[in-house]
């Protein structure tokens, strides 16, 4: 017979040290899982970014709608923009999507002179609200 086995308090410190390995065990599983499940930091300036560069974009088609449309053509409706050229999902980022959080928006006043703004509005950032101008003025504030 094993030493450990006729000794109670042997088999009291085996069953303490496996229960230790287990609760280790489990709490290794634990903090592996919290980690791969977490989603990954973003950085304020990644989803500025990424907002500007869509921003830029819808700015670029609706100065080529208005080189299309002439002085005299049609305004575009307010957050059409899909008759600025966009399909749907074009405007989908990593960050967010304007398929599902409709956080950008355009309105054309006038195509002569040729007056609009596009904007970008995020809750959980400062600045919360980014305006581009057809002058290609940038504006940032809280809303």
């Amino acid at each position: 017979m094993n030493e450990t086995e006729n000794n109670p308090k042997g088999r009291k410190l085996k069953i303490c040290w496996m229960a230790t390995l287990g609760v280790a065990i489990a709490l290794f599983l634990i903090v592996l899982f919290w980690g791969v499940s977490r989603p990954p930091r973003v950085s304020h300036s990644q989803v500025v970014s990424e907002s500007k560069s869509f921003m830029a974009a819808i700015f670029t088609h609706i100065r080529a709608y208005a080189a299309e449309q002439g002085a005299d053509g049609q305004l575009p409706e307010d957050n059409d923009f899909e008759v600025l050229g966009f399909a749907p999902g074009d405007l989908d980022g990593r960050y967010y999507k304007q398929s599902t959080h409709k956080w950008l928006s355009f309105t054309v006043v006038s195509l002569n002179p040729l007056k609009f703004t596009v904007t970008a509005v995020n809750e959980n950032l400062k600045p919360n609200t980014v305006t581009l101008d057809q002058d290609g003025t940038w504006t940032e504030k809280e809303k």
